[in-house]
């Protein structure tokens, strides 16, 4: 009896060739474009506290040479229903005001403000995830 078996045409193997080098070039790029000893995704964090029933904000920001590339804000303590963020947003350092929004360019801190509803002082956690 004769085996169903066949040997593979000349253009399916070389397909398969293609396809496994195309794949191992993406896992090798994968790999090249992040090295271990970058900056990306780097965490800064500033607490602040406020007082309670007030609203305060608190600016994170980058070491020198690097830019923001995202944030937020985190009050700590016992939540309550009226806690709100007024505002979370990349920024720049402004001499008047602490930091200024940011409106072209690139951005080298993050500021957030938040309402404490509570009678108790809280702590503001503000954070920048920065790169170089």
């Amino acid at each position: 009896m004769r085996s169903a078996l066949r040997r593979p045409s000349p253009a399916l193997v070389i397909a398969c060739l293609a396809l496994l080098a195309a794949l191992a070039g993406t896992g090798v790029a994968s790999v090249k474009i992040v090295q271990r000893s970058s900056n990306i995704g780097v965490m800064h964090v500033k607490d602040v506290f406020l007082p309670g029933i007030s609203s305060g904000g608190g600016i994170a920001s980058c070491p020198r040479g690097a830019r923001a590339t995202g944030g937020g804000a985190y009050l700590e303590g016992q939540p309550s229903h009226d806690d709100h963020i007024v505002d979370s947003e990349p920024a720049v350092p402004d001499k008047i005001n602490g930091f200024r929004p940011l409106l072209g360019g690139y951005a080298t801190t993050w500021h957030a403000t938040y309402y404490n509803a509570d009678a108790n002082q809280r702590r503001l956690h503000v954070w920048v995830i920065c790169t170089a």
